[in-house]
């Protein structure tokens, strides 16, 4: 099943337009609510189940991360990104159920 990059991909070649790409992992849907809602980035907290797109939208808008491990993300990865050094995308939180 195609996911969203083939479909904006698409339409781009399609309208001869360059898509603006604001999803997970870019920040700008982050910043733009911080700044349109008068919020400060310490108040936010991204809640997901993936360190690929949800820590690591967090780590890029400069919020702290709540990883859930009831989807993608599984326990034993975190244990070993963290045994290994790989902590760039770590959440701050993690938890089986919120």
């Amino acid at each position: 099943m195609p996911i969203c990059g083939p479909i904006v991909r698409a339409v781009a070649k399609i309208t001869d337009k360059e898509p603006m790409i604001c999803g997970k992992p870019n920040p700008y849907i982050i910043n733009l609510i911080c700044d349109k809602k008068g919020i400060k980035k310490e108040e936010c907290l991204m809640i997901g189940d993936s360190i690929e797109s949800d820590a690591t939208l967090a780590k890029n808008a400069g919020i702290d991360a709540l990883i859930l491990l009831s989807g993608v993300t599984k326990e034993e990865t975190l244990i070993i990104m963290e045994s290994k050094g790989d902590i760039k995308y770590l959440p701050k939180y993690y938890s089986e159920w919120l």
